[in-house]
C-alpha cells in the first residue's frame, strides 16, 4: 500500500526576527509573546560577556513580530506584574538619559483588561 503525499502547504515559523530597541523608539506597545531570555550579541551588548535581554513580542503599531532588546528596568516592572504575562500588552515609555549613566529613565504600564 502507496501512501500519497501531503497536498497540504508546509507551515513555517520565522526565526530571524528583527530587533526593537527604545534607543530608537521613544514609545512603543507590545504583546508579549515569550518570556525573557539572554541572548549572544557582542556588537549590541554593553557589558563583557555580549549577553544581551531580549523579549519576543509583537509591535502593536505594525503587527510585526520581534525581540525588544529589554532594559533592566522593562524587565523587572513586566515580571513583577504577574506571574505569566506572556500574552499580555504592555506600553513601555522611554524618557531622558540620565545624566552620566549609559541608560534612560524607562516607565512600563501594563494595558487595563
Amino acid at each position: 500500500m502507496t501512501t500519497q503525499p501531503s497536498t497540504k502547504p508546509k507551515q513555517y515559523h520565522r526565526l530571524t526576527l528583527p530587533l526593537f530597541s527604545l534607543a530608537h523608539t521613544p514609545e512603543m506597545e507590545i504583546e508579549v509573546r515569550g518570556t525573557f531570555r539572554r541572548a549572544s550579541m557582542p556588537g549590541l551588548a554593553k557589558n563583557d560577556d555580549g549577553m544581551v535581554t531580549v523579549l519576543p513580542c509583537i509591535d502593536l503599531s505594525s503587527g510585526e513580530e520581534g525581540l525588544l532588546l529589554a532594559y533592566t528596568v522593562v524587565q523587572s516592572a513586566i515580571e513583577r506584574s504577574r506571574d505569566d504575562y506572556v500574552g499580555h500588552q504592555y506600553k513601555i515609555v522611554r524618557g531622558a538619559k540620565q545624566p552620566g549613566k549609559a541608560y534612560y529613565d524607562v516607565e512600563v504600564f501594563e494595558a487595563a483588561e
